[in-house]
């Protein structure tokens, strides 16, 4: 389950990005780095759909 998590996701990135630390907090290798940028993505997606629909629905209608 926290494979699909944005911050076990985003510390695996930095982790698959940077090389990772031993005592560094936050910077995991729980998953893969391909796999860890399509779930950080997938986040950022969703939240600015999320964000446009709601601006729409609220603020512009």
């Amino acid at each position: 389950m926290t494979a699909f998590l944005s911050g076990t996701a985003a510390g695996s990135l930095v982790g698959a990005v940077t090389g990772g630390g031993e005592g560094t907090p936050g910077v995991v290798d729980v998953i893969s780095g391909p796999r860890a940028l399509i779930t950080v993505a997938a986040y950022i997606a969703v939240a600015v759909v999320a964000t446009g629909i709601l601006v729409r629905s609220r603020d512009v209608n």
